[in-house]
């Protein structure tokens, strides 16, 4: 295991903080948000790094044979778990950073890498912040990295919030 946590390290270091195709443009902080803290490099890459893991795939798309195939969908799996690993570690390294100030469970990222809290949402889930917003017709689909996709997980449970425990 130990060995894994190596390959993730120095994964994370080939990381390139100046590039965020990966994630695109973050919205600004919004007016009902507290900013709780701002991510330190460490956490940029890991959150970066689980992207990468779970966009990979999409990238490699090309037509191939069934056997291909399988061994293709077993790689897209592997992904898929790494990326879910590190992105529950992130929120969980995010979580045990701010602590202090940290009062509900509706977390986001924002321009300038800084992580929010929802204010008038305190208490409640990401889900239910993401489904507040947009019945009360504040959401934008840029503030949260909201990315619906029918081949891979959604990554606004990665940008859009932190999952209750």
């Amino acid at each position: 295991m130990l060995k894994w946590f190596e390959k993730i390290q120095a994964e994370m270091e080939q990381i390139d903080l100046k590039t965020q195709d990966l994630i695109g443009k973050l919205d600004p902080v919004g007016k009902k948000e507290t900013v709780v803290g701002v991510l330190s490099d460490d956490l940029k890459r890991l959150l970066l790094l689980s992207v990468q893991y779970r966009v990979s795939c999409r990238k490699a798309m090309k037509p191939m044979r069934m056997g291909e195939l399988k061994e293709f969908m077993t790689k897209v799996h592997k992904n898929q778990e790494v990326s879910e690993t590190l992105e529950t570690m992130f929120w969980l390294a995010v979580t045990d950073t701010f602590s202090e100030k940290i009062t509900g469970e509706a977390l986001e990222i924002r321009e300038g890498w800084k992580i929010v809290e929802l204010e008038d949402k305190k208490g409640c889930s990401a889900e239910e912040a993401i489904l507040n917003e947009i019945l009360n017709g504040s959401f934008s689909s840029g503030s949260s990295i909201v990315v619906m996709s029918s081949d891979m997980s959604d990554l606004s449970e990665i940008f859009g919030g932190r999952r209750p425990h």
